[in-house]
């Protein structure tokens, strides 16, 4: 009898590990599925990151929203079959590309990892094609490997269009940077410092930032033909919204200092540079900046720059969103000598205006025509952005304005220099705070 019962309980046990080594190794549920194919993208992540050329440093929230989104889109009729594929070593979940529309996945991805802007003054994402396929070619006698990424930015109302291609050198960047620095006088024309022309193909400009190994665009007018949209070059210029913006955001790196290996990549946001931030009510940068150390932040007690503009078109005259309107006063006492540090030669105001309604190109143009409190105009590139410059305006010599969006900034020193020294560091000292701000407001 005690050996009939030993017996079955070895039986009963035999046909408990049978089930489970059936269970573990042929029947699998779609929950085990996703599991299991989830585990398999973990352990070949930086693999999946080099296919998009995503760095090391955001692989991993890259890999993680990739894994994410391949589990939902995998059909369920393949979904357990491939895991036991995986599983039995005969596939990769990197394998399932094509069967879950891999390149769609890693393009939403990577706008999430990199978030290029779906819309810049009225120029929509039009078209992305991710940093993916590695084109090689033979330079010299050697092999220079490249990936590109493609943004094609789009303008409705006018038909324009910005294409902005970020490229990545992953293999044989010496010979690249070499190449460039030996064809870039018979080729390019600098037309800002560290931004160049194609002296051939006039619709194309480029840079060399930190962040990517080159930045080029493309500029053209599209054209609706009896056969489709044709795509018109434009002669390129830094003053398209586009262009502005990516300028900003990855400022150029003169050519002369590029390094000839692969430098560390800073990919911290500029407006979070050396700590600067906001304030939200002043709309002013209560901080020191460079040399520049903050005085303190008044109520203006007036009227916008704008508004003061009486013999404009009263399309200028624009109602002020907050009032009163808050200005920063900086001054910089590097080259003073001690005891005159409250004099005026070294105090700058910056002024942010905030109104109710954007300002529109065609406004700030009345006021820049008009010349009510100034006597000419021009511009300089400041960032890669244009910024105007407003001579013998009011008391001063010279002064910057720009618009970003609603807001208008001011930069204005408060008396004019009284000699050539002087006006040097003045100079300096207002691109200084005009760069700083233009981390916060872009020129639109």
């Amino acid at each position: 009898m005690k050996k009939k019962i030993i017996i079955l309980i070895i039986i009963l046990i035999g046909i408990g590990i049978g089930i489970g080594i059936y269970s573990l190794f042929f029947h699998m549920t779609e929950t085990r599925a996703k599991e299991v194919i989830k585990e398999d993208y973990n352990k070949n992540s930086i693999s999946l990151c080099d296919r998009f050329y995503v760095s090391k440093d955001e692989c991993s929230d890259f890999s993680r929203c990739y894994i994410e989104k391949a589990g939902s889109a995998m059909p369920k009729n393949l979904l357990i079959q491939f895991a036991k594929d995986i599983r039995a070593g005969k596939s990769l979940a990197l394998d399932s590309y094509s069967l879950i529309n891999g390149k769609q996945i890693g393009e939403d991805c990577f706008l999430q990892i990199f978030p290029f802007p779906q819309e810049i003054s009225g120029y929509q994402l039009h078209r992305f094609s991710p940093i993916d396929d590695e084109d090689c070619e033979d330079v010299n006698g050697e092999e220079i490997c490249v990936k590109m990424a493609r943004l094609e930015y789009y303008n409705e109302n006018s038909k324009k269009a910005v294409h902005v291609l970020p490229l990545i050198v992953t293999k044989g960047r010496e010979v690249y940077m070499d190449y460039i620095e030996n064809i870039r006088e018979e080729r390019f024309e600098e037309i800002s410092p560290g931004i160049y022309k194609n002296r051939g193909e006039y619709w194309e400009i480029g840079w060399y930032p930190e962040k990517y190994d080159a930045i080029g665009t493309q500029q053209y007018t599209y054209e609706e033909t009896t056969t489709g949209t044709k795509s018109n070059p434009d002669d390129a210029t830094v003053y398209s919204p586009v262009l502005i913006y990516f300028l900003n955001k990855y400022p150029p790196t003169p050519i002369g200092t590029i390094p000839r290996t692969l430098p560390d990549r800073d990919y911290n946001d500029d407006s979070k540079e050396n700590g600067l931030k906001i304030n939200k009510e002043t709309l002013i940068v209560e901080q020191d900046i460079g040399d520049m150390r903050y005085i303190k932040t008044e109520d203006d007690g007036g009227e916008a720059v704008l508004l003061k503009n009486k013999r404009t078109n009263s399309i200028v005259n624009k109602e002020v969103d907050n009032f009163p309107i808050y200005s920063g006063i900086y001054k910089n006492e590097k080259y003073f000598p001690e005891g005159n540090y409250d004099w005026a030669n070294n105090r700058i105001r910056v002024m942010v205006q905030d109104y109710k309604e954007e300002i529109t190109e065609e406004e700030l143009n009345i006021f820049l025509e008009t010349k009510s409190l100034h006597e000419e105009y021009n511009f300089k590139i400041i960032k890669g952005q244009q910024v105007y410059v407003l001579e013998n305006f009011d008391l001063v010599d010279e002064a910057y304005i720009w618009r970003s969006s609603d807001k208008l900034i001011f930069i204005c020193p408060f008396v004019s220099p009284v000699s050539g020294e002087e006006e040097n560091y003045l100079q300096e000292d207002m691109i200084t705070l005009a760069e700083n701000y233009l981390k916060f407001y872009l020129v639109q």
